[in-house]
């Protein structure tokens, strides 16, 4: 307990009144949720959202109450702009690509964000960008920009690409490298959900399906857990997420 902590309740005594907690782990997140679901824990954070239904259905058996954040959640594809060179042993392409916010944009456009939501969170949520939560002080002020690039545009996004230098596609219609090195071969790196993942396998390989339609050769690389840190403090991220 943290004898300086600054908080009290309504009648004055002095905040928290944990003395100790202990973690219970389990080999996968499976049976973690499953111990959870069967009334094992006190508590329980970043639980499957898309197995939301089965929390609530699951609540009175085993004497728990899910409980959905007010600040929102979402999900964010990241761009590693500090992709090494080819003369670090990277690639001067993908740098390029990754620092280009056409690039960027391009790959916004070509997902259809609410048939994501739809499909893998319940149809909960609206497709943005990052922004201030209804309510929040600047909510309004930044109307003009929330929306900026979230719908669905795939003939803009193929247009963007092609002025990007990646107009020729091969025979099985990838684009090719602006380069003239062959195919281009993009990455998007993430946390397997099994070992620690927030969001499912299924969502992580459906977003990169929208990627793909736009000519653009995606690989899912989802990382185990334990290994994540040291992925991502060697700068071996490409693209990163969904997150």
């Amino acid at each position: 307990r943290n004898p300086c902590y600054w908080k009290v309740d309504p009648e004055g005594n002095q905040l928290p009144y944990v003395d100790r907690i202990a973690y219970a782990c389990g080999e996968d997140k499976e049976v973690i949720q499953l111990k959870v679901m069967a009334g094992e824990s006190d508590f329980h954070h970043a639980a499957d959202f898309e197995k939301f239904p089965l929390w609530v259905k699951n609540g009175e058996k085993g004497n728990f109450h899910p409980v959905i954040p007010k600040p929102g959640i979402t999900l964010i594809i990241s761009y590693n702009q500090d992709y090494l060179t080819t003369a670090e042993g990277g690639d001067d392409e993908i740098l390029r690509l990754m620092t280009a916010k056409d690039f960027r944009v391009a790959v916004s456009l070509s997902i259809d964000k609410q048939s994501v939501t739809d499909t893998y969170l319940h149809g909960w949520g609206k497709p943005q960008n990052m922004s201030f939560h209804p309510g929040a002080l600047f909510y309004d002020q930044v109307e003009n920009t929330r929306n900026l690039y979230t719908v669905q545009d795939t003939d803009r996004s193929n247009e963007l690409l092609d002025e990007l230098g990646l107009a020729e596609r091969d025979a099985d219609g990838w684009r090719q490298r602006g380069d003239g090195g062959g195919r281009l071969n993009l990455r998007i790196d993430n946390v397997s959900f099994a070992t620690g993942g927030i969001q499912s396998d299924d969502l992580v390989e459906g977003v990169a399906q929208y990627i793909r339609d736009v000519g653009l050769n995606l690989t899912v690389n989802l990382v185990a857990g334990p290994e994540w840190g040291a992925y991502t403090r060697d700068n071996r991220v490409m693209m990163g997420g969904p997150y």
